[in-house]
Formats: structure tokens, C-alpha cells, sequence
């Protein structure tokens, strides 16, 4: 591909980046169903492809920018777009949860959709799962890609063994404005399979080392919120842990992180990725920000650590192969995650 669409946007916040060639079912209880240590990979997307845009979570803005669609259809992509996706009579969720659920179970089923994608997090994804049949991922794998809410998702995702793309949401894609977005270019070349992996530069509470693992993670409060459940993962693979929030009270962050450190899973950690930690609310009280704070639960694990990943609630939000085995390296120079 070529790497000078992006020049603009990433010289901006500094990043330099490698890109290698490279009817709803009810009751499903993802519980029961075996974790898969041998991870599929969907097909990437070629031109005239088909993706589904669904929303599992929050509602939409009363308007709506459908621009979004020529967007996608911009990339060489057919849209089709859930039955459900501009309800709101259902409160704070896009359709009831049998409706959003049957939504994506149809895009699922579908054997014409190459991908889903999830147009907006928010809240309620997890609320859809007992009535979803994720298993037929197995038989026939496509990309699920989105964040932030997502998260759950992708949980349920690493459950069964399939790969899904951590990545912007088109309630993000800049339609209004003449700056390229780097954001959704980067969701783009995901689902095309055009990102290899990135090198970030020098961060202050990086350490160094090398490791590899299968990435997992995302939004820091949805993993707090799987512990103990079905969902949960206890690192007990060889795994890297991403993690990103936005908007949280800074105590919340350091409970969040005394989980993961009394669990034993931020120890099992082959290596820490971190992303973006903003709008965080009481730093100045607490004396810290995010960054400082999760540096203080990282720097002795002895394992490398990426501060400053540019990927989650800010720009560009950097897409993520979840699931996929990674390399990361982090010298004095930066660091480095590439996708094996």
C-alpha cells in the first residue's frame, strides 16, 4: 500500500509506521463452549465485498451523518446496514437486545457479508450475547471490527478462537472536515489486510525487552467488568494486554489496576501495551495522571511495557488485529508491535 496517505496525519503525533504485505439464535452460553487455542483468521476483504454495519450498544444521535456510507462504499465496499440500526424506541439502547442481537446474528449468517462492523460503542453489547450463536464464526470466520464497548466482543471472540479488528467506528469518521482521516483509513487497511504493524516513538515510562503472545485486551473498564465471568481471561496464554479508557475517575483506574495486579493477570503478561488514558477526571486531586499511575503497576514486571500507543478514544485510533500473535520489541529508540 502506499504508506504517504497517512504521512500527514502521523507526523502530527509522531508516529512512524511499518506496513508489512502482507432471527436471533437464543440461548447461546459462550460458557460452555471450549476456549480454542487454534485462532482463525477471516478472509481479508477484496473490492466488491459486502460489510454490515450494525449497532449492539447505544443508540444513534438523532441525526444521523450517513455519510458514512459513501465512505465505506469509497473503499470498494458494498454496505448493508442492520434492520435495526436508527431504532430508538428502545431507551438508551439501538433496539431492544433481541433486536440488536438479531441484527448482527443475520450479518453473521449471512453468507454475502465479509465483515461486521460496529457503528458506535456506549453500553449494552454484553447484554445481547444470550442471544447470539458466535460459534458460527468457526465454520465460517469474517471480521468483527470496533471498540470501546466492543471490547466485549472481542472477549467473547478470544472465547472461541477468531481474530477480530480493535478499531474506529463510523460514529467517528470525520465527514465534516478536509483533514484526512487517518482513523478510518487505518480500519480500511485492516480489512484489507494491509497492516503489518507499528513502531512508536521513545515514552518516558516505556521499558525495554522483547516478547511475544497473542494480543488481547481493550478497553481497560469492559475487561474489569468480565472478571469472574464467562468472558473472563487469566492470561493463562501466552498473551500481550492492551489497554485503553477515556472519561474515568483516576481512582476508578487505580482499582481497575489493583485487579489486574491482585488477579495475578497483569503479571502473567508477556508484555503491557498502553493507549490512549483521556479526559480523566480528579488527576489533579489524585496527583498523578493515568499515564503515571499505570507506570506504577508496570515498571517492575520485568516485561516490556509501550506507553503512548495511539490506539482508543483519541486520534488516529490505530487499528489492532485482536487475537493475533504479536512481536513486541522496546529499546531506547521506541518500540515496535509487529503482527506474526
Amino acid at each position: 500500500m502506499n504508506c504517504r496517505r497517512y504521512a500527514g496525519g502521523l507526523l502530527l503525533f509522531g508516529l512512524f509506521l511499518l506496513f508489512f504485505q502482507g432471527t436471533p439464535h437464543a440461548g447461546a452460553d459462550v460458557s460452555r463452549q471450549p476456549e480454542h487455542h487454534s485462532y482463525l483468521r477471516p478472509p481479508f476483504l477484496r473490492p466488491g465485498d459486502t460489510v454490515s454495519v450494525v449497532a449492539v450498544s447505544s443508540k444513534l444521535p438523532k441525526k444521523v451523518d450517513t455519510s458514512f456510507i459513501r465512505t465505506i462504499a469509497s473503499w470498494g465496499l458494498t454496505v448493508k446496514l442492520g434492520e435495526h440500526l436508527f431504532s430508538r424506541d428502545s431507551g438508551w439502547f439501538a433496539g431492544t437486545d433481541r433486536e440488536r442481537a438479531g441484527d448482527l446474528q443475520r450479518a453473521l449468517d449471512d453468507p454475502s457479508v465479509r465483515a461486521v462492523i460496529f457503528y458506535k460503542g456506549g453500553y449494552g453489547a454484553v447484554r445481547t450475547l444470550d442471544h447470539l450463536d458466535l460459534k458460527v464464526l468457526r465454520k465460517h470466520p469474517k471480521w468483527l471490527a470496533g471498540f470501546s464497548d466492543v471490547t466485549v466482543l472481542h472477549q467473547a471472540l478470544r472465547k472461541i478462537g477468531v481474530e477480530s479488528i480493535h478499531g474506529t467506528m463510523p460514529v467517528l469518521f470525520r465527514t465534516d472536515t478536509l483533514k484526512t482521516d487517518t482513523s478510518a483509513l487505518s480500519l480500511r487497511d485492516a480489512l484489507f489486510g494491509e497492516i503489518g504493524g507499528y513502531r512508536t516513538p521513545p515514552h518516558a515510562y516505556n521499558r525495554p525487552g522483547r516478547a511475544e503472545g497473542r494480543l488481547v485486551g481493550g478497553n481497560l473498564s469492559l475487561i474489569y467488568a468480565l472478571n469472574g465471568t464467562d468472558l473472563d481471561n487469566d492470561m493463562d496464554e501466552p498473551s500481550v494486554l492492551f489497554i485503553e479508557d477515556v472519561g474515568e475517575n483516576i481512582y476508578h483506574i487505580d482499582r481497575m489496576m489493583q485487579n489486574l495486579k491482585r488477579s495475578g493477570k497483569l503479571a502473567r503478561a508477556k508484555a503491557v501495551v498502553v493507549g490512549y488514558f483521556n479526559k480523566m477526571k480528579f488527576e489533579k486531586e489524585w496527583g498523578a495522571d493515568a499515564e503515571a499511575l499505570i507506570n506504577a503497576y508496570t515498571a517492575s514486571l520485568g516485561v516490556p511495557v509501550i506507553f503512548g500507543f495511539p490506539a482508543g478514544h483519541a486520534s488516529p485510533n490505530m487499528s489492532l488485529y485482536m487475537g493475533r500473535r504479536v512481536s513486541v520489541v522496546v529499546t531506547p529508540e521506541g518500540a515496535a508491535l509487529e503482527f506474526l
